[in-house]
């Protein structure tokens, strides 16, 4: 975002085509994860945190030394598009490895942050590397590298975590182990929609975070817009206007975790222990149905 108008200055393109770059990683972002999550339950859960994040990387450095607009935009989106299962299997890491009705509710709100996190402190990072590198927009996909390099690294010190017994075992032929992935990615697609289409309550809160999420990557791009045409807001004085987006976020989880504490852990009590009815997750949302209206109205 801070980079927009470099990039359109740039390729010579418009301030609106200039968004498309954002627009397309989201667009990966929402669909990556329904077509190549499910692969995780065929070769598990680690090679595919390695391949995704080699091709997130990978495609991240080409939107970086990409020499037109095309290039840009395609690289942007098959960075999110392939490098997006993490995001999905990431909860499925914390199940593997937590209790969710006991420490994994509080790892679950420490990994949501992540996504958020990210976003919210890239126009900031963003502002201030295209400050010291003298305007340079690829900066701001070299950081990206430099960042996620680490982690990266870290996936190959990482053990396997899914142990499934429906997991196809190391082993087993190609064929059986492509007929399974066949049948895996027909359940993973169809059934979400199926459950979209007939279940109510999922209906309800799939169009709520979806309007949630929308809500915030608009902001962004609005705010990078009206906040220096209307109130000369430079570039990192619009990065910093950010650092209250990154407060809420840790007070929300400080909400969910006095919910988790106070509400859903006595219904667990209630339940010798095991997992209580999903209902009682919904005390937050509660919460934050209330907060974003009267935020965005502030």
């Amino acid at each position: 975002m801070p980079a927009n108008h470099i990039i359109a200055e740039h390729f010579n393109v418009s301030q609106v085509e200039a968004v498309l770059p954002l627009t397309l990683y989201t667009l990966g972002i929402a669909f990556g994860p329904i077509l190549l999550a499910p692969l995780s339950e065929t070769f598990g859960r680690l090679w595919l945190y390695r391949v995704s994040f080699t091709l997130l990387l990978a495609f991240t450095a080409g939107a970086g030394g990409a020499d037109n607009f095309a290039t840009l935009l395609v690289c942007r989106f098959l960075a999110s598009f392939l490098g997006s299962p993490a995001l999905a299997i990431g909860a499925g890491t914390i199940a593997d490895l937590w209790h969710l009705g006991k420490a994994g509710g509080l790892a679950g709100s420490m990994f949501i942050l992540g996504p958020f996190l990210g976003p919210t402190m890239a126009p900031m990072a963003g502002a201030y590397i295209l400050s010291d590198q003298g305007g340079d927009w690829r900066w701001t996909q070299w950081l990206i590298c430099l960042v996620g390099a680490p982690v990266w690294l870290s996936t190959w010190l990482m053990k396997e975590t899914y142990t499934s017994q429906r997991r196809v075992q190391p082993g087993t032929p190609l064929s059986e182990r492509l007929s399974a992935l066949g049948g895996i990615l027909k359940v993973a697609v169809t059934k979400p929609v199926k459950m979209f289409v007939v279940e109510i309550p999922v209906l309800s809160l799939t169009l709520y975070t979806s309007y949630t999420y929308a809500l915030i990557f608009s902001y962004f791009a609005s705010c990078s817009y009206v906040l220096p045409l209307y109130y000369g807001f430079d570039a990192k004085e619009l990065g910093l206007s950010f650092l209250s987006v990154i407060i809420g976020y840790f007070l929300a989880a400080v909400v969910y975790g006095i919910c988790d504490k106070r509400l859903y852990h006595p219904a667990l009590a209630l339940n010798g222990g095991e997992l209580a009815a999903p209902e009682h997750r919904l005390y937050a949302a509660m919460i934050g149905s209330i907060f974003l209206p009267t935020a965005l109205f502030w």
